[in-house]
């Protein structure tokens, strides 16, 4: 299993992982189920708070070929 730093994850994530320990003590199952969640939650929502930096690059650049002129409408017939 993965090792996940809790620094930088939302206050809802922190609260879900303490209620699983109490889960965990009545049944594992359940709780092992919830935690296999948990860490796609997690996963997904650090992955995209990485991929932010990238995206506003890509608006950034985008943005200025707009502005050069370098850009036309697309014609979904040519498609």
């Amino acid at each position: 299993m993965e090792v996940l730093e809790l620094e930088g994850l939302p206050m809802e994530a922190i609260e879900r992982i303490r209620q699983l320990a109490d889960i965990l003590k009545y049944d594992k199952g359940d709780a092992l189920k919830m935690i296999d969640e948990l860490i796609d939650d997690i996963k997904w929502d650090l992955a995209f708070r990485n991929s932010q930096d990238a995206m506003d690059k890509l608006t950034e650049e985008t943005l200025r070929e707009i502005e050069a002129g370098n850009v036309e409408p697309m014609d979904l017939n040519k498609l």
